[in-house]
C-alpha cells in the first residue's frame, strides 16, 4: 500500500488502508509502537486522520467507509463538531440507514448537547423501528440508553424507564456499564446511597468485562467523591 501511494498520491483506498493503521499504530503504548515502527508500520496520528480525510471525499468508492471511520476517530478525539458534519454528510447519502441516526445521537450526548440528543432518539422510536431485526447486536439497548441518558442530562421525565429499558433489552457489556453509571448518577440525586453504590459495582463490574475505561473511571470516581464526604 505505501508503495502504490508512492506512485499514485490520488489513489484513496490506499489512503483509507494506511490512514487506518496509521491512526491505529499511533494509540498504541510506547513500547508497541516502536515494535510496530521496526517492522515497517509507523504510527502517525495527525497523518492517520489526514489520509482518512482524503479517503471520505466523494466521489470515491471509499467515501462511505472513510467518513464513519473518520467520525469514530474524531469522536475519540474529542473533536465532535467533525464527527458531526461527518455522519451528517453520510445521513444524507444513506437517509434509511437507522444506526447513523445512533451515532450522531451519540456524538451529541458526548458533545454535552443531551437535549439533541434525545430528540434525534425519539424522533426514529416514534416511527417504530423493528428492532425484532436489528442491525447491530445489542441495538435495542443502545437506543434506550441514549435517550435515558440524554434525558437524565436534561433532567426530564422518562429517563429512569429508559435506562430500566436497555437493561431488559439485551444490552452488550459495555451498554449494561454505563447504564448502570447513569442510574447510580440518579440514586445519588435522589439521596438513595444503598442504591447508588449498587448501581456503581455493577457499572464498574460491567465496564472492565467490556474493556470500556469511561464507566469504569467513572465509578470509581464517584465512590471516592462518595467516601470523601
Amino acid at each position: 500500500m505505501e508503495g502504490v501511494r508512492q506512485r499514485q498520491p490520488d489513489h484513496r483506498e490506499c489512503a483509507l488502508i494506511l490512514g487506518m493503521y496509521r491512526y491505529a499504530v499511533s494509540t498504541l503504548s510506547w513500547p508497541k509502537r516502536m515494535l510496530a515502527k521496526a517492522a515497517g508500520m509507523p504510527g502517525d496520528r495527525d497523518g492517520g486522520i489526514e489520509l482518512l480525510e482524503f479517503a471520505a471525499t466523494p466521489p470515491a468508492g471509499t467515501a462511505t467507509d472513510a467518513s464513519l471511520l473518520v467520525s469514530v476517530v474524531y469522536n475519540r478525539e474529542r473533536r465532535y463538531a467533525a464527527a458531526t458534519n461527518h455522519l451528517k454528510q453520510l445521513r444524507e447519502r444513506h437517509p434509511e440507514n437507522r444506526l447513523l441516526v445512533s451515532n450522531a445521537a451519540g456524538t451529541a450526548l458526548a458533545a454535552s448537547q443531551p437535549a439533541d440528543a434525545a430528540q434525534a432518539i425519539t424522533a426514529v422510536l416514534t416511527s417504530g423501528p423493528r428492532f425484532d431485526q436489528p442491525a447491530v447486536l445489542g441495538e435495542r439497548a443502545m437506543w434506550f440508553y441514549i435517550r435515558g441518558a440524554a434525558r437524565s442530562a436534561v433532567r426530564t421525565p422518562g429517563a429512569a424507564e429508559d435506562l430500566q429499558r436497555a437493561l431488559t433489552s439485551e444490552p452488550r457489556d459495555w451498554i449494561r456499564a454505563r447504564t448502570h453509571l447513569e442510574l447510580a448518577k440518579l440514586a445519588l440525586q435522589a439521596g438513595d446511597e444503598s442504591h447508588t453504590r449498587v448501581q456503581l459495582e455493577a457499572a464498574e463490574h460491567y465496564g472492565l468485562r467490556a474493556g470500556d475505561s469511561v464507566p469504569v473511571e467513572s465509578a470509581r470516581r464517584l465512590k471516592q467523591q462518595r467516601h470523601a464526604r
